[in-house]
């Protein structure tokens, strides 16, 4: 008789679980951050990366943009990045960081 392949609670989990699209992540990583800066002069904002968690529970996005420098203004802006975990069942965002370079 074949011997039969235990599951573990996690593998389950991971099967039945059901998860946001990564385009609906990143929707709301965008969402999320033209709330925050709103007020603020930023430009460019682009998609650089996108991860699943190795358990499968947050979408970690990387979003980069433009600011201008504080005192040459429109003539010099530096790129800067933030990362977001958005949980993958609710697509809830868990949280904002700034990611360094």
């Amino acid at each position: 008789m074949a011997e039969r392949k235990r599951t573990s609670v996690d593998t389950v989990k991971r099967e039945t679980t059901k998860r946001i699209a990564v385009e609906e992540a990143l929707n709301r990583a965008l969402e999320y951050f033209k709330r925050l800066y709103a007020s603020q002069s930023v430009s460019s904002v682009q998609l650089e990366e996108v991860v699943l968690s190795d358990d499968n529970d947050y979408w970690f996005i990387t979003l980069s943009y433009r600011e201008p420098d504080q005192i040459l203004g429109a003539i010099k802006s530096t790129t800067k990045y933030k990362i977001f975990q958005i949980h993958a069942e609710t697509g809830a965002v868990k949280s904002m960081k700034i990611r360094d370079v």
